[in-house]
């Protein structure tokens, strides 16, 4: 059982439920969002495998997530954003690094996570330090 207090000590919650057919768990999403109090929600990538996107993303803003974590394609991916119109931030978190990470900043992305690994376990602090640098031009220009 995680306790509210340590939740609140993170400031956020991430996690993603799915029934056995791959759609948004609407029960346990509630009961997790309640559990969470007032802290932001975040889904996670388990929506890459939802049968309807543009459903699953209605249901997610129903429900009150701020944010949804997503490695879909980038076309994909602003398809969601623009759909979304606001409602919730679409957050690109799926093969994100130095190399590619302009594209989504270029097509309108404010956020976006990347576990800035090269082949390891653990980030790679150079791709780590090019992504920061990327994203810091990136808003500065």
């Amino acid at each position: 059982i995680i306790r509210l207090r340590t939740l609140q000590q993170a400031g956020a919650v991430v996690f993603g439920v799915l029934t056995p057919e791959n759609e948004i768990d609407v029960p346990a999403c509630q009961r997790l969002i309640t559990a969470a109090a007032s802290l932001p929600c975040v889904f996670h990538r388990a929506f890459d495998i939802v049968p309807n996107p543009e459903k699953s993303l209605q249901t997610l803003i129903d429900l009150g997530f701020t944010r949804l974590l997503c490695g879909l394609p980038l076309p994909e991916l602003v398809k969601l954003k623009e759909i979304a119109d606001g409602s919730i931030t679409i957050m690109p978190g799926g093969g994100v690094r130095s190399h590619n990470v302009q594209s989504f900043l270029d097509a309108g992305f404010t956020e976006i996570h990347s576990s800035a690994r090269k082949g390891g376990l653990l980030p790679d602090p150079h791709e780590l330090k090019h992504i920061i640098a990327t994203c810091k031009d990136s808003s500065s220009s």
